[in-house]
């Protein structure tokens, strides 16, 4: 549950904490009986422009759990990650008019079980795999991303089309043998081309990729393509 602390300082309100109810914002003023109401967002914010010291008054605002957070869960986070190993998964197909977006969850390391991957890999396999994929003779009017997500165990490849994971095998696998194999200079890997350069780990990158093929891709069996129930 999540609550907003609006912090006021000169009649300017910040972003100050969170606090666990949600069903409620704090509005720090200098004073009450100076509040107007924004009509889009239903928060009032202090007009009162006179008034020398801030915090000199709480007015709580009481809010329903749906006004302040009418969110619903992902579908990345309905995924039991305590059964989930490393696979090739479908993790949503998404339609944008009459094209289908399918989002591939290349899981290489097993949730909350192994190391997860440091950031120098994951960068250099993102600006490996996503060459790859941009200059693939078949798939690279296909590709619509390649990266990592915020838990370093995963990378999500979103394809233009209605796809299967099985379909996907081959070029899973052309792929990490690519990174597996590639040595010299990474891609874009310079100041005016990356925003993080320096942040690279070939090595690393390749004995990621050449584990994910030995233990994930080659005979990988049905049960790693089907997300677990």
């Amino acid at each position: 549950m999540l609550s907003l602390l609006l912090y006021h300082y000169d009649c300017l309100l910040f972003y100050h904490s969170f606090c666990q109810d949600s069903t409620k914002f704090l509005l720090f003023t200098d004073s009450p009986g100076c509040y107007t109401e924004n009509r889009t967002s239903g928060v009032k914010v202090c007009s009162n422009k006179s008034m020398p010291h801030p915090l000199t008054h709480i007015q709580t605002i009481q809010r329903s759990e749906r006004e302040v957070f009418p969110l619903k869960k992902i579908a990345s986070f309905t995924i039991d990650h305590i059964k989930l190993q490393p696979g090739i998964y479908v993790s949503r197909k998404d339609h944008i008019g009459t094209e289908t977006i399918t989002t591939f969850d290349l899981r290489m390391t097993s949730p909350n079980e192994e190391p997860v991957m440091n950031t120098a890999e994951v960068h250099t396999i993102e600006h490996l795999g996503a060459t790859f994929l941009r200059n693939h003779p078949t798939f690279a009017d296909k590709t619509v991303y390649f990266g990592p997500m915020g838990c370093r165990t995963v990378f999500y490849l979103l394809l233009a089309g209605d796809h299967k994971s099985r379909e996907i095998v081959p070029l899973i696998t052309e792929m990490f043998t690519f990174i597996r194999d590639f040595h010299g200079e990474v891609p874009g890997a310079s100041p005016k081309d990356c925003g993080n350069y320096l942040d690279m780990n070939l090595s690393m990158a390749n004995y990621l990729a050449k584990k994910y093929l030995d233990e994930v891709l080659t005979d990988i069996p049905a049960d790693r393509l089907i997300y677990p129930e």
